[in-house]
């Protein structure tokens, strides 16, 4: 449940990789129906280790999408006495490239990046008539309302 949550969480709201791992409980703010997006993840030497966000603008609240409210709900549901400090994806990068190079052969489709989630997202904003240069200047999901 925790890969499904967090594909979904790269869809819906466009995260690199190193943010979704980054998020914890406490990041989630259900009553206004926002992500708070405020540092990475990355695995280096066999550690875990969490940094600032990737620039400075990468720093930001996003607004969830209902779909994505419904899946975040159900999935913590499943965690054992979690605690605001719990990471709310518990894997690394390595599980989420697997899973889709996995799902990718069983559908007999072309594997894309996990990072091109993050573009898939962009044409998503860009259908519901977000204008493309907002979306090059700010990525500011703040600003940017989804279905």
């Amino acid at each position: 449940m925790a890969i499904y949550t967090g594909f979904n969480i790269l869809f819906w709201c466009g995260l690199r990789v190193g943010e979704l791992l980054a998020l914890e409980i406490k990041d989630i703010d259900f009553e206004n129906e926002t992500l708070n997006i405020n540092k990475s993840y990355q695995r280096l030497n066999k550690e875990d280790v969490i940094t600032e966000p990737k620039t400075p603008k990468s720093k930001k609240i996003i607004e969830m999408p209902s779909q994505l409210i419904t899946v975040l709900k159900d999935y913590l549901k499943t965690l054992y006495k979690p605690k605001p400090s719990t990471r709310l994806i518990p894997h690394t990068k390595y599980i989420f490239e697997h899973t889709m190079k996995k799902y990718s052969k069983i559908a007999e489709v072309k594997k894309i990046r996990i990072h091109d989630l993050r573009h898939s997202h962009a044409s998503l904003l860009i259908h519901l008539g977000v204008n493309p240069l907002l979306l090059q200047e700010d990525w500011d999901m703040k600003r940017l309302k989804q279905p």
